[in-house]
């Protein structure tokens, strides 16, 4: 019988020393080198092959004639054809690191830098310092991106169409670096681990304050790793573990494999059960309206941030480029966008975890975030309306972050034995009463008391549609609405 599986993630800071924070620098910045060559690549590839393809349409063949051709000619020349990342570390990278190795060996032995490395990208050679698997992470992130976007394009793929991959830019695109488990050893441990060789202390680590990472030797983490060691030990396994920068800080994300048994809860506990089903309605006035009747306030993290933010934005934008100040209060900016960030996901975590773990079941509703926070401006077609307040109403929606409280709520549910009913974005949970089922023709925003005229049921709007999203979530899940005012 095959043992169900499950994946959990565990995140920690990490607090490096100097080298080791050097040696994170290097490694993203491979990834990113990585990333961006073999993103050229694959642009120029798709460049070629749309200029052949319009030549053909110009030479008189309809667009599915010109497409076949065009997927027979990818067959016969592989120049044409999107190259993936193991292809480009076998064509590439491979003969890149030893072209590196081989001038930096001449450099060393006295051979004038001029001659040996003149008209290259980089000021010296440097790929055979950095470990293969740093580039191997951002070739592989360049293939991840060239693939979505194909899907996207050939509507495989949710959500609106992509564009391109871009490329990233130092500074300012997203740094990290992913290190897969190939062999079935762990890349990384925790409490119990050995140390690196080479390293000053000697057996085994002993506290829940370090984790043993591959290329990096022993980091120390702010957050106990206890969790972490407990999970492992009763059986699970460390997939991989990713190294990340928010701002000024480093984090360590490692994804463990499980039994199913060892990370989900099988079913609900009679407290859950007892609790039933609760409804919520996600706002920005406040950020949940539970179909009991509880209002959750919303605590608008960002607008409490805004004024000091907007300060700091209006001194960047008066600063020289590339001078020392302007850097300082780009970290200063990022630092704050970062405590912003981690305020609101612990806030989130907080209402999610609680939701998770009191009901046996939870709905909501499928929002569409993306609709919801459509550009205020419009087009020169189309301009907006109340540029200023649309667009004041789209931070708010951002603020709270549905997306984010979805996510948690969906493996949070799986954790704690209950389940989570995503309600369709078109039922009208804000016009039908949630008592007697009567339908409202029209319903303002500025009512915020909801009437029914039916059956005179009077209850705030935002509560009254957390009781349908509640009895329709209950009829998902099978059991009997137990409807009460």
């Amino acid at each position: 019988m095959t043992t169900e599986i499950a994946h959990k993630a565990f995140k920690y800071r990490l607090k490096p020393t100097q080298t080791q924070e050097n040696a994170f620098r290097q490694a993203v910045g491979a990834a990113r080198v990585a990333y961006n060559m073999l993103t050229a690549l694959n642009r120029d590839v798709l460049r070629r092959g749309w200029e052949i393809r319009n030549q053909l349409i110009e030479q008189g063949l309809s667009e599915a004639e010109a497409s076949a051709q065009m997927k027979k000619l990818r067959k016969e020349d592989l120049s044409l054809k999107i190259m993936s990342s193991f292809a480009w570390q076998k064509d590439v990278l491979t003969p890149e690191i030893a072209r590196h190795k081989q001038a930096a060996a001449r450099i060393a032995a006295g051979d004038p830098i001029e001659s040996v490395w003149s008209g290259e990208r980089f000021a010296e050679p440097w790929f055979h310092a950095v470990p293969r698997r740093a580039f191997v992470s951002g070739a592989d992130q360049a293939a991840t991106a060239i693939s979505n976007w194909m899907k996207s394009v050939a509507g495989q793929r949710a959500g609106n169409k992509m564009g391109l991959p871009r490329f990233k830019k130092a500074g300012r695109s997203h740094d990290s670096i992913t290190i897969p488990v190939v062999d079935g050893s762990s890349p990384a441990g925790g409490y119990g681990a050995s140390y690196k060789r080479g390293e000053p202390r000697k057996g085994f680590i002993q506290d829940h304050h370090r984790l043993r990472l591959a290329m990096f030797g022993t980091v120390v983490t702010y957050n106990s790793t206890a969790p972490l060691t407990q999970l492992v030990t009763q059986g699970g396994t460390i997939k991989s573990f990713t190294i990340s920068r928010d701002a000024q800080y480093w984090y360590v994300s490692l994804l463990v494999e499980a039994p199913i048994n060892l990370l989900h809860r099988p079913g609900p506990t009679k407290a859950q059960e007892k609790a039933g089903v609760i409804g919520v309605d996600l706002g920005v006035k406040a950020k949940a309206a539970l179909s009991n009747g509880e209002i959750i306030n919303n605590p608008r993290h960002l607008q409490l941030s805004l004024k000091r933010l907007a300060k700091l934005q209006v001194k960047l934008s008066r600063t020289q480029k590339g001078s020392k100040n302007r850097e300082h209060l780009k970290k200063q900016i990022s630092r704050l966008q970062h405590k912003i960030a981690l305020q609101r996901a612990a806030s989130n975590h907080q209402m999610t975890k609680e939701l998770s773990t009191t009901y046996v079941g939870v709905g909501i509703e499928d929002l569409n975030v993306a609709g919801m926070t459509k550009s205020a401006s419009g087009t020169l077609e189309n301009p907006g309306k109340n540029v200023a307040a649309k667009s004041g109403l789209n931070r708010n929606i951002l603020d709270v972050s549905f997306g984010q409280i979805r996510n948690q709520l969906e493996y949070k549910t799986k954790m704690y034995g209950s389940a989570l009913t995503v309600i369709g974005r078109y039922e009208p949970t804000s016009k039908r009463c949630s008592q007697c089922g009567a339908m409202k023709s029209d319903l303002s925003l500025k009512e915020r008391t909801y009437i029914c005229v039916e059956c005179n049921y009077q209850d705030d709007r935002d509560i009254n549609a957390a009781k349908n999203i509640r009895n329709l979530a209950e009829k998902e899940l099978g059991m009997v609405s137990s409807i009460s005012s």
